[in-house]
């Protein structure tokens, strides 16, 4: 049977949510936020190689930061046209300013509740809910996704430069309309339905919670507020969601750029657009991970555990080539470890990754 006939869609309130059943997949492969770094994901998916025994869950955050969001778009609508990938793409807090901008909803629409927020969620429920979603989108760098749709030989680049201007100097307000003229121009139909229409809040299987970006721990899946699934940040205090499954998210860079797993919760933001970030792809059934460097390098740094509150990666995780020579410059160093057995031995993640950056 063909996997993608076998997908159940029910709505959660206004929300959209896929469910699969884990066992029908050899690999199921979790990318984190992309930003518009279109070269970054061709390469991963050249490296990963996913198959129809796969599958992809996309972490949202699409567009915006990185120079390639229409490439962006390009390559994953051609995914979800591929009969042979399975990929569930979820909407991230980025893609939604998007379509409130083109749909001129207020956060206040769009976000209707904010009952069951933590206390910190809700303060950024407050402070986004306050400005007009142009302002909150062309300050979450909303120029980079526009000029990537920007036709040659036109006079869209200077548009947007004034209406860039406008909205950060004026009332943003008086410019909606300008801004969804200018969207109806340049960005085509096809990923304005694929963002509205072809992008889920939430993917459950019998395993795992796929979020962009975290959950309420109390409330069942069904019961989530939108912004927590878009909004709600990562962090180590984080607690286990009421299901027992296993949270992946992305939404919160990792300070470090490091894939983090609490056991119950894994963040996948490792600030691709960033100058020393990495596009993180994690097969959450094994946790192996592969990472792309701006230079498009294939990497794959270790995991960062916690034991308790305390954050330690395993040398065992680490590529062959790099076990023992990470190992002899601590113990060269004389660098205190967290406590690990022999055959599994821990590190601190900020001498690894001193290590790691002197290396190169």
């Amino acid at each position: 049977m063909d996997i993608k006939q076998d997908i159940s869609v029910k709505s959660i309130k206004i929300e959209k949510m896929i469910i699969h059943k884990t066992e029908k997949f050899k690999r199921i492969l979790a990318i984190g936020d992309i930003h518009g770094c279109g070269r970054h994901l061709q390469r991963l998916l050249d490296v990963v190689k996913p198959t129809h025994e796969d599958l992809i869950v996309t972490m949202g955050d699409y567009i915006d930061r990185g120079p390639d969001s229409k490439d962006v778009i390009d390559t994953l609508l051609a995914l979800h046209q591929d009969p042979e990938i399975n990929i569930v793409s979820l909407c991230g807090n980025h893609d939604a300013m998007l379509l409130q901008c083109l749909d001129d909803t207020t956060t206040e629409e769009y976000y209707p509740s904010a009952d069951g927020l933590d206390k910190e969620t809700g303060k950024d429920w407050k402070i986004v809910s306050r400005q007009p979603p142009i302002q909150l989108w062309f300050g979450n760098q909303a120029l980079s996704t526009h000029r990537s749709y920007c036709h040659p030989f036109s006079d869209h680049e200077a548009r947007l430069g004034d209406l860039d201007a406008n909205v950060r100097l004026c009332n943003p307000r008086l410019y909606r309309k300008t801004l969804r003229d200018l969207m109806a121009e340049i960005i085509p139909q096809e990923h304005i339905n694929f963002l509205q229409l072809g992008c889920a809040d939430a993917c459950e299987t019998d395993d795992f919670i796929f979020v962009h970006g975290g959950l309420c721990p109390d409330l069942p899946l069904a019961d989530q507020p939108l912004f927590a699934l878009h909004w709600k940040r990562f962090d180590k205090d984080c607690k286990p969601h009421v299901s027992g499954k296993k949270v992946i998210c992305g939404h919160t860079p990792q300070p470090d750029l490091l894939v983090h797993d609490l056991g119950h919760t894994v963040c996948l933001d490792t600030g691709a657009y960033m100058a020393k970030g990495f596009l993180t792809c994690m097969n959450v059934m094994n946790g192996q991970c592969w990472q792309i460097d701006n230079d498009l390098q294939l990497i794959q740094l270790p995991v960062v555990h916690y034991g308790g509150k305390m954050p330690f990666v395993r040398i065992s995780e680490l590529p062959d080539g790099e076990r023992q020579a990470f190992k002899s410059w601590l113990i060269g160093r004389s660098a205190p470890s967290p406590a690990g057995e022999e055959k599994d031995y821990c590190a601190w993640p900020n001498d690894y990754r001193q290590w790691w950056w002197r290396k190169r």
